[in-house]
């Protein structure tokens, strides 16, 4: 599996992961510190529904 890790332009610290064959991203929690796992196709419905409920293009 190729994992794409992308970093703070600033500091370098890690933002998040990329899983490409899967097409999810690995965040981890500030707070917490657990990994949470999104689908980037649940990430795109998100933005085009409050792009649709806020009358943004």
């Amino acid at each position: 599996m190729f994992k794409a890790i992308y970093q703070c332009d600033k500091c370098k610290g890690r933002l998040f992961d990329l899983l490409v064959e899967s097409g999810e991203i690995e965040i981890k929690c500030g707070k917490c510190k657990r990994i949470v796992t999104i689908t980037v196709e649940e990430l795109f419905e998100m933005i085009e529904r409050y792009r649709k409920e806020d009358n943004h293009t």
